[in-house]
């Protein structure tokens, strides 16, 4: 058995244990997937799959899967030591997983929520959802929207990412970081970098910046990544902004995944009637102090 870390140029290698492209998440900031092959006749075969992203103080599980022929042999439970002890080398606090209800119902013989429900995860109270939707799909609402999209594209508040100079990229975290607090991530540089610039948009009244969308894609998927406003008018301009210039840079096909981490994000949708298939999705967290106490009792009880 051996373990990868799975970059995007092994994408197709994995292909067949990622159904809901995970390794597309690639593209957001500190994230990283790992992959483990078994050695048959000379080749090495994928058998399991791990695609973790970051934020705040904690690694987020976005997907673990291990191939039906492989299990029971602790492959899953490698996985996720690893996830740990990468949290830990990162200096976060906590291990968490997403589970959706797409993954529950997807026939794949695998029971995520088993999986985790054990002494060190416990599953968090709310649900949140996941709306998965293309530029296909919303064609119609961007045709009857199109002058209010327009607007707020045209509207002097709302700036691109293209259009802030290095002095103002480098000052927004700062100003955002007074605004939102913990929100706004400690590596907000690298969360510039990684978004894609003509579709990522402040809020900016003066010098001032009261809020930000950065969006970003790998693969065949396009996804908002931090979005804060400081009320519902600035939060509604920046989505129609990037509605307004995405027919220019999102081909028909391509996904996009819109995750709602507050309800504040579902009622503005809900608000634009943006069509999209929703997901509910369930959190589950460690821990790493307690995972750590759960293998000293472990080894202590092997002895």
């Amino acid at each position: 058995m051996k373990t990868i870390q799975v970059a995007s140029k092994l994408k197709d290698q994995f292909m067949y244990l990622d159904p809901f492209e995970a390794l597309d998440l690639l593209g957001l900031p500190g994230s990283f997937a790992l992959g483990v092959t078994q050695e048959e006749e000379g080749f090495d075969i994928p058998s399991a799959l791990m695609v973790v992203s970051a934020q705040e103080d904690q690694l987020t599980i976005e997907w673990l899967y291990v191939a039906p022929e492989y299990r029971g042999n602790g492959i899953g439970s490698h996985l996720m030591e690893l996830a740990f002890e990468e949290a830990k080398g990162r200096g976060f606090g906590y291990v968490s997983v997403r589970i959706t209800e797409e993954y529950v119902d997807c026939g794949l013989l695998w029971d995520p929520e088993r999986f985790f429900r054990n002494d060190v995860f416990k599953a968090e109270d709310e649900a949140f959802s996941e709306w998965q939707t293309s530029m296909r799909s919303m064609s119609g609402l961007l045709m009857k929207d199109e002058k209010e999209n327009e607007a707020a594209a045209n509207d002097p508040e709302v700036v691109a990412l293209k259009d802030l100079s290095a002095y103002d990229r480098a000052e927004s975290g700062d100003m955002l970081r007074k605004l939102f607090s913990a929100k706004v991530p400690e590596n907000f540089g690298q969360y510039l970098r990684a978004a894609d610039d003509k579709l990522s948009f402040f809020i900016m009244k003066g010098s001032e910046v009261r809020g930000v969308l950065l969006t970003g894609g790998s693969g065949n998927t396009r996804y908002p990544f931090l979005f804060l406003a400081k009320d519902d008018n600035d939060a509604e301009k920046l989505i129609r902004a990037a509605l307004y210039h995405a027919e220019d840079f999102i081909r028909g096909t391509e996904h996009i995944l819109i995750r709602c981490e507050t309800r504040f994000s579902e009622k503005l949708l809900e608000k634009l009637q943006i069509p999209a298939t929703i997901f509910q999705v369930a959190t589950f967290t460690a821990a790493t102090s307690d995972y750590d106490k759960q293998r000293e009792k472990a080894f202590r009880e092997m002895k």
